[in-house]
This record gives C-alpha cells, structure tokens and sequence, in this order.
C-alpha cells in the first residue's frame, strides 16, 4: 500500500509539472487523474483565498454543476457535517460524510436538500492545505447504488492534499509575464445594478474582465467575481463602502431588463463595492 501511494505522488508531482502555469487546467487534468486512485462518480475542485476561504474560481464536472448553488448556500448559511471552514482547522482536513454521519447519511441536511434529490450518496471533503494554509477544496461524490468511500481511499487523498494544496498556492501567486505590462494602471472600476447587471465599465476594468474570463473558460454574459456567496446574502447585507466577496460567476443579464436606481461599484481585482443604499 506504502508503494502505491508514493506512486500516486508522483503522478501528481508530475502533473504539477505539466500544468505549472495554469490553475485551471492543473484542477481538470487532476479531476482525471484522481480516478486512478479513488474513484467517484462526480467532482469539483476550488481555488480559495486562504484569508478568507472563498473561493476564487471552481473546476466542476457536468451534474455537480447543477447543485453549486446549493452546496453554497449549505457552506455559508447553515451549519451541517464536514464544513470547509472547519476542514481547514481540523487535524486531518479531509473527512467522509458516511464517517461523519456514523453511515446515516440523512442526518445531513445538505444530504438530504441537495445531494440526494441530484442523484449522489456519498461525499469525500479535502481542504488542500500547504504550509498551514488553505489554498483550495476538493469535493468527490458518489452515486446512489455505489458503496460508501473507505477509510483507504480517504487516506489515500490526505496524502495528496498537501501537493494539491501547493501547487494551488504556486498558481495562485504568480500571473503570466505577458499579461503584467498594464497591470499599474487605474483601478478598474465597474457599476452595477441591485440585480448585477453590468451597467458600465472603465478600460481596465474590461481588461480584467476579459482576462479573468479567458483564465476561468468562461462567455461575455458571465460576469467573474473575486469570491463566492449565494446571492440571497448578498443582497441581504449593507455593503455601503465595504469589500465584498459575491458569487465567482454572475450572469451578467437581468431577466427583468429593467434599469437600477442604485448602481453599485465594483473595484477589479479587488472588488470593492459601494452602494447607495443598503440591499
């Protein structure tokens, strides 16, 4: 068991390299590979600013995307087993709900609210923690009908979260040499509606957005933020002149399609945010 461990190590290590400059592209080759050592049925791996432990960018596989929101919601506004606010302070970052529910899974309510209506049964939870730091989450679900994850296989990405974990620091601090030239610019500054419809936009802030978008393989009707919130909070929170950390992807169209009488202001990349009012 000790030699296939270190083999997985390597494999990671090596896919480190390979993907060295890019943080997304590293979480989606990683997706594939961790079926090597663990398998599972559904995934998703986030970027996280380790003061804040939002997030910053999420890599989800089809059918985990359709319950994001939810698993959101669940994070931020509800207590429930495993979260990843207390994954980051724990021992051992990295736990199964079967574990943490003693095998009774519907003592969850993000069990019973999200994963269960979606299809999923199991869960395994790894905040990617280097050098004290948590600089990511990695979520692996299984299906209804599949067993339980085993201890093995949850030892088996203990010993691989803290490489995950670094490579995600090494990403996170450094930006393509081709893409610094401008960055001493004016702040970037956009305004938005109470619905986050982008209403206007300085040139750097558009330069922003279009390299945030192209790094995140994400469309011009998306709008890319610095962290992650469901939206019900944010818009029950008084943001006047405060920094706030919303949603990482925001549509940028209101189905209303009806003007705003108190734009916001978000600053990129450090998103601040005014408003007139509170929301």
């Amino acid at each position: 068991m000790s030699t296939n461990r270190e083999a997985s190590k390597r494999k990671v290590m090596a896919l480190a390299e390979r993907f060295s400059h890019s943080s997304q592209d590293y979480r989606t080759a990683l997706l594939q590979l961790l079926r090597e050592f663990v398998p599972f049925d559904g995934a998703c791996c986030t970027a996280v600013d380790p003061q804040t432990l939002l997030s910053t960018g999420a890599i989800t596989e089809d059918g985990v995307e359709a319950i994001h929101h939810g698993i959101f919601e669940h994070e931020y506004l509800r207590e429930d087993f495993n979260r990843y606010d207390h994954l980051s302070k724990a021992a051992e970052p990295v736990a199964t709900l079967s574990q943490a529910t003693d095998g009774q899974l519907a003592r969850s309510d993000r069990y019973r609210n999200v994963l269960l209506p979606a299809g999923f049964h199991d869960e395994m939870r790894a905040s990617l923690k280097y050098d004290g730091a948590c600089w990511g989450y990695l979520t692996l679900f299984r299906s209804q009908g599949r067993p339980f994850f085993s201890e093995q296989e949850r030892e088996c990405i203990l010993a691989l979260a803290p490489l995950i974990g670094y490579q995600l620091r090494k990403t996170s601090l450094s930006l393509p040499a081709e893409e610094n030239t401008w960055m001493e610019e004016e702040i970037g500054i956009l305004m938005l509606s109470d619905q986050f419809t982008l209403l206007a936009a300085n040139p750097t802030a558009e330069k922003w957005l279009t390299l945030l978008r192209q790094w995140e393989s994400i469309d011009r009707d998306t709008l890319l933020f610095a962290g992650t919130l469901p939206a019900d909070r944010i818009r029950s929170q008084d943001i006047h002149g405060k920094s706030l950390h919303s949603h990482a992807r925001w549509p940028l169209h209101d189905d209303s399609g009806k003007p705003d009488e108190h734009p916001k202001q978000l600053g990129a990349p450090g998103c601040i945010v005014r408003s007139r009012k509170t929301c």
